[in-house]
């Protein structure tokens, strides 16, 4: 089973949670439980601090539990680019959907990320990858 953290900003979750039936109806696992969970408008400062704690550990855990981060390239980024970070920390490949969002320098690593169109390019992308690392 090949497991796959879509990261993308909180008011794509909705979208999100699309790709996850997509990415299922290829036979793949999604580890990114944040969009499953959100509702509404994103609002830290309101959470109290233990719940911001157990949501980002819960968010590097998916990335952790990943074979393959697919990245949805859409500002604004700035969780999102934490979580490339966390990534490219790990070794975790990179499929990086452009959407008008710059690639970070330092995720376009040849041989850690990988650059396409589209979210069903990307399926194939994360195919590729986790069929070269088998």
């Amino acid at each position: 089973m090949i497991h796959v953290y879509v990261a993308g900003p909180y008011s794509q979750a909705a979208n999100v949670r699309n790709i996850h039936r997509v990415l299922e109806h290829y036979g793949l696992v999604w580890t990114s439980r944040w969009a499953e969970e959100a509702a509404g408008p994103e609002n830290l400062g309101a959470m109290p601090s233990e719940l911001r704690e157990r949501v980002r550990l819960e968010n590097h855990r998916g990335i952790y539990e990943a074979d393959v981060v697919l990245v949805l390239g859409e500002a604004p980024m700035c969780e999102t680019l934490v979580e490339v970070g966390v990534a490219v920390a790990r070794g975790v490949p990179i499929v990086w959907v452009e959407g008008g969002a710059r690639m970070p320098l330092s995720a376009t690593c040849p041989s850690l990320c990988t650059a396409v169109a589209n979210v069903l390019e990307g399926v194939g992308a994360m195919l590729e990858i986790t069929r070269r690392a088998a």
